[in-house]
Parts: C-alpha cells; structure tokens; sequence
C-alpha cells in the first residue's frame, strides 16, 4: 500500500513526517496545496475540515481513480452539503455514522463528476 498525506503548513507536514518516522510507517508527505498537485489517481481519498462536499467533490474529480471512493467525515449538516454539492456534482454516495460523534457521518462518494 501506498499512502500520501497532503498538508500545506509546513510545520504540520513535517510532524506528519516526524511521526510517520518514529512510528516505522511509510509514507508520502507533500508540502503543498492540493490545488496546486497533478492528479494523483488515489484509491481512496479522504480530507478532514477542508472544505464544503461541494468543493471536496472538486479535489475527488482531479485525484480520484475513477474506480475509486472518497471518505469525507462530516457534521450534522451533512444533509445540506449533498444538497449543495449535487447542483455541481454528479455522486453515488452512502452515509455511515460516525463512530466518534452520534451527530456526524462518513460520507463515501463514489464516481464524482461535475454537471
């Protein structure tokens, strides 16, 4: 398995990779906006308090395999993201609830593509 982390603060890429390091894992860190990368044809595509499901659906259609999905956590206004976001967007997604908070969700997207 291949793993890239994306982070555009500096410092937190490099605690990305300090402790990446110090656990024996490996992995890709990029220093970076993810706007600013090539496409990279991950598997699976995940982000945390980035960005609207209007605009993470923008990053899932650049990086995203077509064969692939994209594991978005979102709050209780999850609802209302898809709503906004299927104006734009084309997605089959399913909602699993959050293990951590009984008001948020796992959004999986799959084959996203824009209107």
């Amino acid at each position: 398995m291949h793993v890239t982390l994306v982070e555009s603060d500096l410092r937190k890429a490099a605690f990305l990779e300090q402790t990446a390091r110090a656990m024996g894992v490996t992995v890709q860190v990029i220093a970076q906006r993810i706007e600013l990368l090539d496409p990279l044809d991950c598997t699976i595509l995940s982000a945390r308090a980035l960005a609207s499901l209007n605009g993470l659906c923008g990053h899932a259609s650049i990086h995203l395999r077509r064969d692939g999905v994209a594991l978005f956590p979102k709050g209780r206004s999850y609802r209302d993201e898809i709503a906004e976001a299927k104006q734009n967007w084309t997605f089959h997604h399913e909602v699993h609830p959050s293990m951590t908070d009984p008001e948020a969700v796992i959004l999986a997207l799959r084959e996203v593509s824009h209107v």
